[in-house]
């Protein structure tokens, strides 16, 4: 990253588009920012904007009605131990679409303990004045070539289940859709965002240390290499995230703010994530539906589940903006002779078509009961081949590669 002439603005790579990084210049004088400005404003990868700041209170009303940002450079000024206590509090509340904010902290060279302060106040960096513009340009650079390296990284596709009544079976769907998945070797994560009766570790046979309430303690501070320590392990290779201890009194449902971070660093390397969602409309089941690619709605033949269904899909249609071609209806355990059909429930909610996935009350409570999932469990049995079929509806593929292939042609052959 070079530092030429305003007049001539030189891109690190001039051959294609590159975004931009995200930077605010804070400090309590106007000839501060115009300092830092005039180093940053010749590199065109760099968008900055500017945030004077004169009180703390003012510090912390502005800074929190910022839009999201790659980089704080702030230099220290008059009174720098309150100004290092705002930015400590604020810095994990900030909303950065781009991952974790980075602090810069400039400030006098001479001060050891001021140092250890900006430090503790979540400070990446701290240089000392006075420094060369070269020595900014360089860790800017560094930061750039991140964010550039982590644009390229895949992201996963999100797909989503939940019940229109209760016992529906979205649970069920989500453990075995996920390890159908991780046995076709996609990287998969299963997520389960009931808070207080969650029951997919139980599932998947699965016990773990950590749990999700401790990855959202610990959101901020999250890359990773740190969530892979909270992550339940299947014997199919498919990473499990759940409440370790689901309790419905005590937690409160997390913020769209964590939500999104939450998602974000699960997407990161992934091919899929698929979310056990609460069966009741909440901030969590409103705002996954907004993100997932694909949203299962499971069912039951009867007319509560179908009121149910009604009102969810009306509900969605009406306050989300998502038409109901963006779901699947997958009706559950259906059985032909019983007195709701398919016409009847594609009339009743005014959609095309729906899924449906045989019951066979036998085969799923062993796998149940078993904790090993259906493919595992049953994997001739008509119940598992629906749920194949579901999978491949989602992907696209008429036969999966690898062990999946085998055993698509094998069921279906």
């Amino acid at each position: 990253m070079k530092n030429t002439k305003p007049a001539s603005c030189e891109s690190l790579y001039p051959e294609q588009k590159q975004e931009q990084l995200e930077v605010l210049l804070t400090g309590d004088s106007e000839q501060s920012l115009d300092w830092l400005n005039a180093i940053l404003a010749p590199v065109v990868e760099i968008n900055s904007q500017r945030l004077l700041l004169q009180s703390e209170d003012r510090f912390t009303q502005l800074l929190r009605k910022q839009q999201p940002v790659d980089v704080i450079i702030h230099r220290l000024g008059q009174q720098p131990e309150q100004q290092l206590d705002a930015l400590s509090s604020l810095l994990p509340v900030i909303n950065n679409t781009a991952g974790k904010t980075t602090l810069i902290v400039i400030g006098p060279a001479d001060q050891p303990l001021l140092m250890r302060a900006a430090m503790r106040a979540g400070a990446n960096d701290y240089l000392p004045e006075p420094f060369s513009n070269q020595e900014l340009l360089s860790l800017l650079e560094t930061l750039f070539e991140h964010r550039q390296a982590n644009s390229s990284i895949r992201q996963a596709r999100i797909t989503a289940a939940l019940s229109a009544s209760g016992g529906a079976g979205a649970t069920f769907l989500a453990c075995n859709l996920a390890h159908i998945k991780a046995t076709n070797h996609q990287k998969c994560l299963l997520l389960d965002l009931n808070f207080r009766m969650g029951s997919v570790l139980q599932f998947m046979d699965l016990y773990s240390d950590y749990g999700l309430e401790d990855v959202l303690a610990e959101l901020p501070s999250l890359d990773q290499t740190a969530l892979a320590g909270y992550l339940a392990r299947h014997e199919s290779g498919l990473e499990v995230l759940a409440m370790k201890q689901p309790d419905l009194m005590a937690y409160s449902d997390p913020d769209t703010d964590q939500l999104a971070r939450l998602l974000k660093l699960l997407k990161q390397g992934r091919d899929d994530v698929v979310i056990d969602l609460p069966m009741f409309p909440t901030n969590i089941s409103t705002f996954i539906q907004d993100q997932a690619d694909d949203i299962c709605l499971v069912i039951q033949q009867d007319m509560l589940s179908l009121r149910n269904a009604l009102r969810w899909l009306d509900l969605s249609e009406s306050e989300l903006g998502l038409s109901r071609d963006q779901f699947t209806i997958v009706v559950n355990r259906y059985h032909p002779r019983l007195p709701i059909r398919v016409n009847d429930i594609c009339n009743t909610l005014k959609v095309g078509e729906v899924v449906t996935i045989p019951g066979d009350y036998h085969r799923v409570s062993n796998s149940l009961n078993s904790g090993k999932p259906l493919l595992k469990q049953a994997p001739k049995a008509s119940v598992t081949k629906a749920v194949v079929a579901l999978h491949s509806r989602f992907t696209g593929q008429t036969e999966a590669p690898s062990r999946l292939s085998a055993l698509v042609k094998r069921l279906f052959g």
